[in-house]
């Protein structure tokens, strides 16, 4: 029923990538590629101008290797990852996006919430990575880097967030078959 596809679950830090992803896997068996469970490895707690331009860039192209693999034997993947602003901030991720995808663009489930939920969820969910995030500093650099005000510039299906899962999961699966 769900062929070989590259998935990109997309949006801002606290939207909820990871709860549709592991609801979508669940439905689909689909393998879920999550950046954070790579970075957390690594770099725990520090998101910062070290890691961007060191240890991103290598987590990002980690992750792009092990979706290939994945595709090459025939498996549905998703890739959660805050995919919108690291498209706007590095376009060239577009197109390695397009070359593990065989030239394609990747069907791309774009999350949004206002900026006010969207906080509130960081602080419900209490990571240690959000907590600078949460402070009024914190949350504008947030806003200046990871634009949660901006949409994912690939062709996206977009879902509001505020949403319970159980009404916008059947919609998100149609995207994918």
């Amino acid at each position: 029923m769900f062929k070989k596809q590259l998935v990109l679950i997309s949006g801002p830090a606290g939207v909820g990538k990871s709860t549709l992803a592991k609801a979508i896997a669940k439905e689909t068996g689909a393998a879920i590629l999550d950046k954070d469970c790579i970075d957390d490895a690594f770099h725990p707690h520090d998101r910062g101008e070290f890691y961007t331009k060191e240890v991103e860039p290598k987590v990002l192209q980690a992750v792009l290797n092990l979706a290939r693999l994945n595709l090459n034997v025939g498996r549905l993947v998703l890739l959660d990852i805050p995919w919108t602003h690291l498209f706007y901030q590095s376009p060239f991720w577009m197109g390695r996006i397009r070359e593990t995808n065989s030239g394609k663009d990747p069907i791309v489930i774009e999350l949004f919430l206002d900026e006010n939920k969207l906080r509130e969820r960081m602080r419900t969910r209490g990571l240690s990575r959000d907590q600078f995030r949460l402070t009024d500093e914190g949350w504008q650099k947030f806003r200046d880097t990871d634009v949660p005000h901006k949409r994912n510039p690939l062709p996206h299906f977009l879902v509001d967030a505020s949403q319970k899962l159980e009404e916008y999961l059947p919609e998100v699966l149609k995207q994918i078959v």
